[in-house]
């Protein structure tokens, strides 16, 4: 079974208005993911450090 990022699986068929529910989750877990990449892109510059193909390096290293 394939989750997102944050560990959700689907929506169950159950749930009201689930195609919304759906498009709505998707919205707000991408949102998310972009505060979450910004919180971390900020925290790695405090550190002089840098993210680059998903490998955390020295700034100005490359």
């Amino acid at each position: 079974m394939n989750t997102n990022w944050i560990g959700v699986a689907f929506v169950s068929e159950e749930v009201p208005n689930r195609e919304q529910v759906e498009d709505q989750l998707a919205e707000r877990t991408e949102a998310l993911r972009q505060e979450a990449q910004t919180a971390l892109d900020a925290w790695l510059n405090e550190q002089g450090l840098e993210q680059v193909m998903g490998v955390i390096i020295l700034k100005k290293t490359i």
